[in-house]
């Protein structure tokens, strides 16, 4: 049995992370999870009609070290009591994000 180096982990555990099906299951929870467009204007229904392209594109960028998340869109929500809130929102390509994904691939190991 071959002894993984800790470059070999590495490069496993990255690429199944930022695999097709991973990438996949984050969309999932974006589209549960609804929204409103970011800065780039596009839906989850538009990024959802190109799927195959936007996943694709992201995973080569993540994967190339070239990703660079988008400005978020400031929206003013009106408090009850006066006054607003000021969230954030990010584009959908930025919310297609891992976490749950890693964390489930690193208790696999």
């Amino acid at each position: 049995m071959r002894e993984q180096t800790l470059s070999d982990l590495n490069t496993s555990l990255f690429e199944q992370v930022f695999s097709d099906d991973h990438l996949r299951e984050a969309f999932r929870q974006v589209r549960r999870n609804r929204g409103k467009p970011g800065v780039d204007g596009v839906s989850i229904e538009m990024f959802e009609n190109d799927l195959d392209k936007e996943l694709g594109k992201l995973q080569q960028e993540v994967k190339s070290y070239t990703y660079v998340p988008q400005p978020v869109r400031r929206v003013e929500i009106p408090k009850p009591t006066g006054g607003v809130r000021i969230l954030g929102v990010p584009t959908v390509r930025d919310r297609v994000k891992l976490p749950k994904q890693l964390c489930e691939v690193v208790k696999s190991l």
